[in-house]
C-alpha cells in the first residue's frame, strides 16, 4: 500500500484543511494549531505569513515521478526555490498558509505525504544514500529502511510521543546516515557470511548531545520492527511530557541508567514479539543495467560496485534549488534509463545507475548546479534568515566562506575537512559530529551584542560509535572566512594541527 493511500494519512490532510480554514476565516488563532502544523510538516518562517512545508522522501529514495510532481506543484503555486534537507526530505519555502493546503492536496494525489514531517512524530527514516552501490557496503540496507518507513506510516496515528523520534540505517562503518547518534540506529554488519544489524539507541544532537549506546551487537535482520515498536512503546510510557527540553529518548537512558534502560527495552520487545506483528516485507533493489566504462577523473563522479555503472553527486549551495534548476534536473533524470535518485544527509543528491556515457552527460549538465572543492563539503542549516528558532545567520556565513574561497587555490582548499554550520544548538547541520563544526549564538563583547559561532573540532561517527567534537572557543562571524583560509594554508604547510591548544595558540586573538 502506498503511504498516500493509508486512510489515516488521507484523513490527516482533511483535518489539516478544516483547521487551517478556521484560522483563515478567523474562527481560530494560528498559535492554537501550531502542534497540528508541525505534525503535518509545516512551520512558520521568520517572514510573517510565510510557511515551510516538508515532504517526506522515504529513506531519501526519490522516484523521478515524485521529483516531477514536487517541481510541477511548486511551479504552479509560485515558489521561488526548494530546499534539500539534512534528513533527506524536500521542502517548499515561502508558501502562504492557504497554499499549504493546496500543496498538501496536490502532493497526496501524486503519492507524496507530509504527515510526521515535524512535531512530536516519527520523522523520516534516514538511510545511507549510496547503499546498494557502494563498494564499502556490508549489504544494502535500503530495503530494510523502506520496509520500516512503510511500517511507521501504517501505524502513524498510534504514535503519542512527547517529542520527535528519529531512526536511521547505515550500510557500512562510514555511517553516512548518522545511526550512531540518533534515537534508533541500525548498522549493517557481517560475520562468517551471516548478516545482521548492530543497534544503537538513545543518541541525539542538539542540547545535551549524546552518542547512542550499543543495544544489540547482533540483531537478526527480520527483527527490526520488533525493536522499532518496542522503543516506540517505551518512549510513550517513559518519555517526559512535562519538560519538553528533556523529552527525548536519551534522557530516558540518562534517567534509568544504561543497563536498566536496555533491560527495560528488552522487556518491551519481548511483549511485542508475544503479541506478534508482521515481519518486514523486504523488496531487494536490483542494478542489472548494462554498464559502459568512463575514463575521467571528477570529484563528483562515483564508481558503483556494479561494473560500468556510475553515480554523479550534486551539492547545490545550502541545499537550495531554484524552480528552474529543479526543472532541469527532472528533465535530465527523465532522459536516463532506470536512473535512481538518492538524497543525502548533507543537502545534496546522487543520480545513480548511470552508464559511462550517461554519467559524462550528467556531469556536464550539472556543472553549474553542483559545487566543488571545499564548498561541496559545506553544510549549513537555514539559520536565522528563515528559521524562527535560529540565533545566527548560518546561510550568510556560508555565503561569506564561499565568496572567500572562490579565490583560494584548489590545492589549498583540499586540506580543509568538511564544514558544518548550525544557526543554533539544535544542530540541524550535525555540527557536533563534524571535523569542523560551527554553532551560532549571540555574545556580549565590549558592551555590544555580536554574532559569534562556537568552533568544535574532530567530531566523528562510525562502527565504534559517535564522538562529539571538542569545543575550541568562539569566533566572530566576520572573522571565520579568513580563519578558515589561514587554517587551510597552515594545514597544507604542516605548520598547524587540528588540535584545541594548537588552534588557540595559533589564532589567539580570533578565538574569544
Amino acid at each position: 500500500m502506498k503511504h498516500s493511500e493509508i486512510e489515516a494519512v488521507i484523513q490527516s490532510v482533511q483535518n489539516y484543511k478544516e483547521k487551517v480554514n478556521e484560522v483563515l476565516n478567523e474562527k481560530e488563532e494560528l498559535k492554537n494549531i501550531k502542534p497540528l502544523l508541525g505534525g503535518m510538516g509545516v512551520y512558520e518562517q521568520r517572514e510573517k505569513g510565510t510557511f515551510m512545508l516538508r515532504v517526506r522522501i522515504p529513506a531519501g529514495v526519490c522516484e523521478v515521478k515524485w521529483l516531477r510532481s514536487i517541481y510541477e506543484i511548486g511551479k504552479e503555486v509560485g515558489v521561488r526555490r526548494f530546499h534539500l534537507t539534512s534528513r533527506q526530505d524536500i521542502q517548499y519555502h515561502g508558501l502562504t498558509l492557504a497554499q499549504t493546503i493546496e500543496v498538501k492536496e496536490a502532493l497526496l494525489k501524486e503519492g507524496l505525504v507530509t504527515k510526521g514531517g515535524g512535531g512530536n512524530s516519527p520523522r523520516n527514516i534516514a538511510c545511507s544514500p549510496l547503499s546498494g552501490v557502494d563498494s564499502k557496503d556490508i549489504f544494502d540496507v535500503t530495503p530494510y529502511a523502506l520496509a520500516s518507513c512503510d511500517f511507521i506510516m501504517k501505524i502513524i496515528d498510534s504514535f503519542h510521543l512527547p517529542r520527535k523520534f528519529k531512526i536511521a540505517f547505515a550500510s557500512s562503518k562510514e555511517d553516512t546516515s548518522n545511526t550512531t547518534v540518533t534515537d534508533l540506529g541500525f548498522m549493517a554488519m557481517e560475520e562468517d557470511g551471516h548478516k545482521y544489524f548492530k543497534v544503537f539507541v538513545g543518541g541525539g544532537l542538539g542540547r545535551n548531545p549524546k552518542p547512542g549506546i550499543v543495544f544489540e551487537e547482533k540483531l537478526e535482520l527480520q527483527e527490526i520492527l520488533y525493536v522499532i515498536q518496542g522503543l516506540k512503546e517505551l518512549f510513550e510510557d517513559y518519555g517526559d511530557y512535562e519538560n519538553r527540553n528533556k523529552a527525548r529518548i536519551r534522557y530516558i537512558v540518562e534517567r534509568l541508567g544504561e543497563e536498566a534502560f536496555k533491560a527495560k527495552l528488552h522487556d518491551y520487545i519481548d511483549k511485542v514479539k508475544a503479541r506478534g506483528i508482521n515481519e518486514p516485507i523486504i523488496n531487494e533493489i536490483t542494478y542489472n543495467k548494462k554498464g559502459t566504462h568512463l575514463s575521467i577523473n571528477n570529484e563528483r563522479l562515483v564508481s558503483q560496485k556494479q561494473e560500468g555503472l556510475y553515480g554523479v553527486y550534486v551539492h547545490p549551495f545550502g541545499g537550495y534549488l531554484s524552480v528552474e534548476e529543479l526543472g532541469r534536473i527532472v528533465e535530465m533524470a527523465e532522459a536516463v534509463e532506470d536512473v535512481k535518485i538518492r538524497l543525502t544527509m548533507d543537502q545534496g543528491f546522487y543520480m545513480l545507475n548511470l552508464n559511462g556515457e550517461e554519467a559524462e552527460r550528467i556531469l556536464a549538465k550539472t556543472e553549474t548546479l553542483g559545487l566543488t572543492d571545499i564548498m561541496s563539503k559545506l553544510v549549513a542549516c537555514t539559520g536565522a534568515n528563515t528559521c524562527q528558532i535560529g540565533l545566527a545567520a548560518s546561510e550568510e556565513l556560508a555565503g561569506s566562506i564561499k565568496k572567500r574561497f572562490d579565490k583560494v587555490p584548489k590545492e589549498v582548499q583540499v586540506w580543509l575537512p568538511a564544514i558544518h554550520i548550525s544557526g543554533c544548538q539544535s544542530s540541524c547541520s550535525a555540527h557536533q559530529i563534524a571535523v569542523l563544526g560551527f554553532c551560532g549564538s549571540k555574545k556580549r563583547i565590549n558592551d555590544e551584542i555580536k554574532t559569534v559561532f562556537t568552533l568544535s573540532i574532530n567530531g566523528s561517527k562510525g562502527q565504534a560509535g559517535a564522538k562529539l567534537g571538542e569545543v575550541v572557543g568562539d569566533l566572530l562571524m566576520e572573522d571565520i572566512p579568513e580563519f578558515l583560509e589561514e587554517l587551510a594554508i597552515g594545514l597544507k604547510k604542516g605548520e598547524i594541527e587540528l588540535e584545541k591548544e594548537v588552534l588557540k595558540k595559533q589564532f589567539g586573538p580570533k578565538i574569544i
